[in-house]
């Protein structure tokens, strides 16, 4: 069983993903690409040269009070492309709301609400710095290594 497992967080200026290929040893960041096409490119080239055990995706880009219609329509069009890319490529994505993965990584708690969101990734960032020690990772990628935390973890309690 091929063991590359990919998580993503959505966004399609400010996104991440992270990729592990050995179980959570090691992690590798990237931004996102900029554009659908360029999208679907990295995931056909990255599924077709390791294979993909898993692409877990952060499930966003519903409305939510206060977010501008634009502004939701357009995370909610990235999306798409990011479901459409999977299809193409024929994995079926493991889609987990934020507060899921948030709260079984950190059941002790962390910054909730809109307004602590900066402190929010401030800690997350942290937590993701220590969990993988010498990771070169920045605020942007810390979601997507947080993402791919989950999902190593819950493989984990599985086994």
């Amino acid at each position: 069983m091929n063991d590359v497992i990919v998580a993503i967080d959505p966004g399609s200026s400010t996104g991440a993903i992270a990729v592990t290929k050995d179980g959570g040893k090691t992690v590798n960041t990237f931004n996102m690409p900029d554009s659908p096409e360029r999208l679907y490119d990295w995931m056909f080239d990255f599924t077709l040269c390791h294979g993909i055990r898993a692409f877990v995706i952060e499930d966003v880009g519903h409305a939510q009070p206060g977010n501008a219609a634009r502004s939701a329509y357009t995370f909610a069009k990235h999306r798409g492309h990011l479901e459409m890319a999977c299809i193409a490529v024929g994995v079926t994505p493991v889609w987990v709301l934020p507060r899921k993965w948030m709260h079984a990584l950190f059941p002790a708690g962390y910054p909730v609400g809109m307004e602590n969101k900066k402190e929010r990734k401030e800690f997350i960032y942290k937590a993701m710095l220590e969990r993988w020690a010498g990771i070169q990772l920045n605020k942007r990628h810390a979601d997507a290594a947080g993402i791919l935390a989950w999902y190593v973890q819950q493989q984990e309690e599985i086994q």
